[in-house]
């Protein structure tokens, strides 16, 4: 592809030399340059695409997790697994055309509902960071994993297939739901335990501190509405006609 481009662009160039030809300048041209001209911007392109795709994510999971670090860890998560299928499309021999670069993207949007789903239920739960996890991946990682294998099953026969752009979209989901299972339920519950924010409910020190306050409060309301219920009994019973003795 890079020699591609670079005999496109000295033909090119070679033209544009040329001032002096009858009847003005000359241009080169041939079917093949199409496909030239998208492997000479196809690298800025998905570098501009997926950029956008993954700001997006940091910036919807920061509104609906709510919580900096725990959106700032599943951005993490995400970024990784398309690192990641960059590397293994590389060692799979992929090159970096418009379907590869379209399945990328996709790989964007479906990586995302792996690690989101985790770091939400993590911020619901409550306990230490390690019980948090371990309730967490009871509540959704089974979910989570049922997902990526309905999304593996729903491709699956695509294997078969002797189409490149079928071959490629079978190619890159796999990589897709392995790698993002991978971090979604390995990378980034190890994370969380280790450096997982609180509970939208609070620390269990918050939670200890409150019940304190709580049954201080009770106290003190008991030991004011003591004395004052005592003291409307005994009115209450002097104020009581007795029967008088036949």
């Amino acid at each position: 592809a890079d020699q591609a481009v670079a005999a496109m662009d000295g033909l090119r160039a070679a033209c544009d030399a040329q001032t002096e030809l009858p009847g003005g300048r000359c241009v080169p041209y041939t079917r093949d340059f199409s496909t030239w001209e998208t492997f000479k911007i196809i690298k800025q392109e998905m570098l501009l695409s997926t950029g956008l795709c993954l700001l997006a994510v940091l910036i919807i999971t920061m509104a609906l997790i709510a919580h900096p670090l725990t959106s700032l860890l599943v951005f993490v998560c995400v970024l990784m697994t398309i690192v990641d299928i960059l590397g293994c499309m590389h060692m799979w021999g992929l090159a970096i055309d418009s379907v590869s670069v379209i399945q990328l993207v996709i790989a964007v949007g479906l990586s995302v509902d792996y690690a989101a789903h985790v770091g939400h239920n993590f911020m619901l739960q409550t306990g230490t960071r390690q019980e948090r996890v371990v309730a967490t991946l009871g509540d959704i990682g089974a979910a989570v994993l049922c997902g990526a294998i309905s999304t593996f099953l729903g491709v699956m026969l695509l294997a078969l297939s002797k189409s490149y752009v079928f071959r490629v979209l079978f190619q890159t989901f796999f990589l897709t739901v392995i790698l993002g299972v991978a971090h979604g339920l390995l990378l980034l519950p190890a994370l969380l335990s280790v450096i997982g924010p609180a509970s939208y409910k609070g620390s269990p020190a918050d939670e200890l501190q409150k019940a304190k306050q709580s049954a201080k409060v009770a106290a003190l309301e008991e030991a004011e509405t003591g004395p004052r219920h005592a003291a409307l009994q005994s009115l209450a019973g002097a104020g009581t006609p007795t029967a008088a003795p036949r």
